[in-house]
């Protein structure tokens, strides 16, 4: 007959201790990432597709409930960058105790799209509708047949 080898076993208490660390640990990391959107320097973007057509390379940035004056649109040689900025000015007043509370607070989103090919500011065209920012570069890949 085979004997079966015992494992040792760990009291319930060590058992039960190292549980309770693992747990823990998993809830520390757990907790961490859930809350890691609430970082200032992990903002959460803003939503982008880029697609070309024949005549241009185009790119569409979902910005629902942002006002036309809150996008800013900067073009460079290379990319073309997305900003929205949010203001927002909160005054509380105290008739009795006669004191006045201002807060202010401004924040700007940001998103930086490469592009395929140079271009210049006169090159783009931007619409704005229903929330969708909708950017236009004319396309200037150059195919070259090869022999």
């Amino acid at each position: 007959m085979s004997e079966k080898k015992k494992e040792p076993q760990l009291p319930d208490v060590i058992k039960k201790s190292y549980n309770d660390f693992l747990k823990s640990i998993d809830s520390f990391f757990y907790d961490a990432f859930q809350n890691i959107h609430n970082n200032g320097m992990f903002h959460s973007q803003i939503p982008v597709q880029t697609y070309e057509t024949d005549s241009a390379f185009i790119i569409e940035a979902q910005l629902p409930g942002v006002k036309k004056e809150q996008i800013i649109l900067d073009v460079y040689q290379s990319h073309v960058k997305i900003g929205v900025k949010q203001e927002e000015f909160m005054e509380e007043k105290n008739e009795v105790d006669k004191y006045v509370k201002q807060q202010f607070s401004s924040q700007v989103k940001e998103r930086v799209i490469p592009l395929p090919f140079p271009v210049t500011q006169k090159d783009v065209k931007a619409k704005y509708q229903n929330g969708l920012l909708t950017i236009k570069v004319p396309n200037r890949r150059h195919v070259i047949d090869i022999e």
